[in-house]
């Protein structure tokens, strides 16, 4: 049982210090570009668009779906 605690205590440790190293990896000086893509072509389309600008270091960050067009805004960190 003791041993257990002491693993336990451990875990939570390590978990504690992952979670403040992740944080400190995040700076109030980032700054991001933003951009849209509609597109009213099929999926397959989109999906090659959106592949397209992954590639170019840009995250998807919400889907935009209005009447029959959809989109979708991105973000990259600048250098």
């Amino acid at each position: 049982m003791n041993k257990r605690l002491i693993f336990a205590g451990v875990v939570v440790l390590l978990l504690a210090f992952l979670a403040v190293f992740a944080f400190a990896q995040t700076s109030p000086n980032v700054r991001w570009e933003y951009t849209y893509l509609s597109a009213s072509s099929t999926i397959d389309g989109m999906v090659l668009h959106f592949n397209e600008l992954g590639r170019e270091g840009w995250e998807l960050v919400e889907i935009d779906s209005q009447n029959r067009s959809i989109g979708g805004w991105f973000k990259r960190r600048l250098p």
